[in-house]
């Protein structure tokens, strides 16, 4: 997939054989320079994601622990009256 390209971006010119990579056209990036940069950013995201996920997980269960606890000592108070 490539980017279009924005208002201003000038191309540098291209003299049949002569051209090569670098001197096609500036600010398009091929298939595979885009897939790398999707890695890179997964890499970054992804565990930082995980560990938020993680910390919610716990937060649910922990809540829910505290209230069934609670709940059983109210009961257990009511029962010694």
């Amino acid at each position: 997939m490539t980017l279009p390209m924005q208002k201003g971006m000038r191309t540098a010119s291209t003299d049949g054989a002569s051209a090569d990579r670098s001197s096609n056209v500036v600010g398009l990036i091929d298939a595979v320079d885009e897939k790398k940069l999707y890695r890179r950013i997964d890499w970054h995201i992804m565990p930082l994601m995980f560990f938020c996920y993680l910390l919610q997980f716990l937060d649910k269960v922990l809540i829910n622990y505290a209230n069934i606890v609670s709940a059983s000592n109210q009961s257990m108070a009511l029962d010694t009256h």
